[in-house]
């Protein structure tokens, strides 16, 4: 299995035994099987013709509450560790944009000099970020525990077609940044799945067995966090 990329489209390619390229959307992933004997180049050149069509299937398929379509400005929901609160954009004096975090109000405060949606999401990306690794810090020893595996380390980048990424051979995990809008529960599940994948590389009726073992209730979680 591989993981490659096409523009903003991220998806695994998995080689087997078959006649044609098939491309399926399966929890929140992009999945494109291909015969062996296809090259790479092909590959990526039929998954860029297809787009526009895994576009408008995440969409569809895509997560409820989600800051995916946010515009950045002043008064807008905005969903944060499972929470939905509110985003204020506060003018400030200062050149740096700073983002607060009030859980009692559920505000997110924005103090900025500017009036750029772009510049004013990457600091709440920046805080959110932050945010998202402590809390995944709080909760790995546990996962670690439950499932008997152990990363070497884990990284946090934006990814619209998943929510993780176990590369098994350096024992690392890549996390979406959209986890930040999750629940400590959800969060939780993500982990357990990458590192499951430890175990069981693919998403086997083996996998789903040691995944019913660390969580009895994981389709339930895997349900609510694609919703």
């Amino acid at each position: 299995m591989k993981n490659l990329k096409v523009g903003d489209i991220e998806f695994k390619l998995i080689k087997r035994r078959s006649r044609s390229i098939t491309t399926k959307i399966r929890d929140g992933e992009v999945i494109v099987s291909a015969p062996f004997y296809v090259s790479q180049k092909e590959v990526l050149e039929v998954v860029e013709k297809q787009i526009p069509w895994i576009e408008k299937h995440l969409e569809k398929a895509g997560r409820k509450k989600s800051n995916a379509r946010l515009k950045y400005i002043d008064g807008e929901k905005i969903y944060f560790l499972g929470g939905e609160y509110l985003l204020k954009i506060e003018a400030s004096a200062k050149k740096k944009t700073v983002v607060e975090i009030d859980k009692e109000r559920g505000e997110i405060i924005v103090q900025t000099s500017s009036q750029d949606a772009q510049v004013i999401k990457r600091a709440v990306d920046a805080r959110f970020k932050k945010e998202l690794m402590a809390k995944i810090d709080s909760l790995l020893p546990e996962c670690q525990r439950i499932t008997g595996k152990t990363i070497n380390s884990y990284d946090i980048r934006k990814m619209t077609t998943s929510w993780g990424i176990c590369h098994i051979k350096d024992r690392t995990v890549t996390f979406s940044l959209q986890l930040a809008q999750k629940s400590d529960e959800e969060i939780k599940y993500i982990i357990i799945h990458e590192l499951t994948h430890l175990i069981e590389p693919n998403h086997s009726l083996k996998f789903k067995e040691h995944m019913t073992r660390f969580i009895p209730d994981w389709k339930r979680i895997k349900k609510e966090i694609n919703s």
